[in-house]
C-alpha cells in the first residue's frame, strides 16, 4: 500500500476524530502542509503515508486521478482508516480499492 486517501471532511484531520486516530498510530499530521491547490484542482482530500507516518492536506482534481493508481486505498470513513493502519502495523495486507 501506498497511500491511504481519505476523501471525507478535512475538518476530521484538522480538529476531528481522524486526527486522534492518525495520532494514536503515530501518523504526524502536517497540518501547515497543504499543496497542489488550483483552478484544475480544488477538491481537498487527506494524503496519509504509512509508511513515512505522515499525514497532510492535498488539493486534487475532482476525480482524484492524480491518485487513482494501484496501491492506493480511497475511503471516506475514519473507523476503516483506524482498521487499515492497524493490519499495515501488523503486516497484513490492505484491503484492496472497492471497484
Amino acid at each position: 500500500m501506498e497511500n491511504i486517501i481519505y476523501t471525507g471532511a478535512t475538518f476530521d484531520f484538522m480538529q476531528g476524530k481522524l486526527r486522534y486516530e492518525l495520532i494514536k498510530h503515530k501518523i504526524q499530521c502536517m497540518s501547515s502542509r497543504v499543496s497542489g491547490r488550483s483552478d484544475d484542482c480544488s477538491r481537498a482530500v487527506v494524503i496519509i503515508n504509512p509508511e513515512a507516518k505522515m499525514a497532510w492536506i492535498e488539493y486534487v482534481s475532482e476525480d482524484i486521478a492524480e491518485y487513482d493508481k494501484e496501491g492506493n486505498v480511497f475511503t471516506c470513513d475514519i473507523e476503516e482508516v483506524s482498521k487499515i493502519l492497524k493490519d499495515w502495523e501488523e503486516g497484513l495486507d490492505a484491503p484492496k480499492m472497492a471497484e
